[in-house]
């Protein structure tokens, strides 16, 4: 990490959330009542009235062996499939609640999304709740603000856009660069969280 000039890369990607990704919820597969031995199904998504992705599942003991079909950047489906882990944890009053094992990390999850070729927790699939989105405009527009106060003249609480006295001009418009490039991924981020196009 590092601030504005400190030779760190400014990354303009967002990361990936958790809206956009389909997920596998053992909550939702043990409510349905998927989670009995021998049980096989289907789960599938849509979006706007359109199915966008199944994935078949069999649950075998003490794992749910999953298969599909998949896709990288446009490239030809494959076909995969994975054996995943399921747990239990005692709850209050006897009852018990399951757990899906992350095939990647090993910990204990309850949803799994289909970001990569594999199945994988959150952070192995490496997406954010939405709100972190939301927290990243509010780093960058921290960041505008103060890199805006080392580059231009104050003028009561806002910047005039003029040099500071004294800032080499080398500098000046490398801070500047900075600054264009902070205000683009602001705006992306905005811009993406709104649904819009940029």
């Amino acid at each position: 990490m590092g601030g504005i000039g400190s030779g760190n890369h400014i990354r303009l990607n967002r990361k990936t959330t958790t809206v956009e990704v389909k997920q596998i919820s053992v909550y939702f597969m043990n409510q349905q009542g998927y989670l009995k031995e021998g049980y096989k199904g289907k789960l599938s998504w849509s979006s706007n009235g359109r199915s966008i992705g199944s994935i078949n599942f069999k649950v075998l003991d003490s794992f749910i062996h999953f298969s599909y079909s998949y896709r990288v950047h446009g490239d030809d489906w494959k076909d995969y499939s994975i054996n995943v882990r399921l747990t239990t944890t005692s709850c209050h009053y006897g009852s018990s609640r399951y757990w899906f094992i992350c095939p990647s990390c090993r910990k204990r999850v309850g949803i799994l999304y289909l970001e990569n070729i594999s199945p994988s927790c959150r952070c192995c699939s490496d997406i954010v709740y939405i709100s972190k989105n939301s927290s990243d405009i509010d780093q960058l527009n921290s960041k505008i603000s103060k890199l805006s106060e080392r580059i231009f003249e104050a003028q009561g609480k806002s910047y005039i856009k003029t040099k500071k006295k004294g800032m080499h001009w080398n500098t000046y418009y490398r801070l500047l660069d900075d600054l264009k490039t902070l205000k683009a991924a602001r705006d992306k981020l905005i811009s993406d969280l709104l649904g819009l196009e940029y």
